[in-house]
C-alpha cells in the first residue's frame, strides 16, 4: 500500500490532513503525526511506531519545515529505507495532488512527488500582481 503520513510541530498535520479529506474524500491511505502536542512526548519512539506499523508500505512523508526537529527526526531514517520519502514543506495542494496520484497512477514514488511539486510550485500566486479590474461587487 501507497500511504502518506503529515507530520508537524503541534497540529497543522491534523488540520491539513482533515482539510484534504473535506475536499477530496476520506481516503484511508492518508494520516498525521502531530509532534509536541504530548506531555513527555517521546518523538523518537513514535517515529520507530510509525515506521514498524507501516513495514512492507511505501510512506511518503510530508513535514511542516525543512530542518525543524520533526523533519530531521525523519532524515535520519530515510536512507536506512528506500520505501520512506521525506518531503519538507507541506501545502494543500502539494498533499492533495500526491493522494491523487499515488492512488490513480502507477507513477513511481519520486516521480509523483515531483510532479505533485511542480502542480504546488504552480499555484502560488502573488494576488497583488495580477492586472485585473476587479470590484467589490465582483465578490
Amino acid at each position: 500500500m501507497r500511504k502518506i503520513l503529515c507530520i508537524s510541530h503541534g497540529n497543522l498535520a491534523k488540520g491539513m490532513t482533515e482539510t484534504v479529506k473535506m475536499i477530496v474524500g476520506d481516503f484511508k491511505n492518508i494520516d498525521y503525526y502531530c509532534a509536541y502536542s504530548k506531555e513527555d512526548e517521546d518523538i523518537e519512539r513514535e517515529i520507530n511506531r510509525i515506521i514498524e506499523e507501516n513495514h512492507g508500505n511505501e510512506l511518503f512523508v510530508i513535514s511542516d519545515i525543512f530542518g525543524g526537529s520533526v523533519n530531521n527526526e525523519w532524515m535520519k531514517r530515510i536512507n536506512n529505507d528506500n520505501s520512506i520519502h521525506l518531503v519538507a514543506g507541506m501545502n494543500l495542494a502539494f498533499v492533495i495532488e500526491l493522494l491523487v496520484l499515488i492512488n490513480d497512477s502507477q507513477m513511481k514514488g519520486d516521480e509523483a512527488i515531483l510532479r505533485a511539486m511542480k502542480t504546488a510550485t504552480e499555484g502560488f500566486i502573488y494576488c497583488n500582481q495580477l492586472k485585473m479590474n476587479i470590484s467589490e461587487d465582483d465578490f
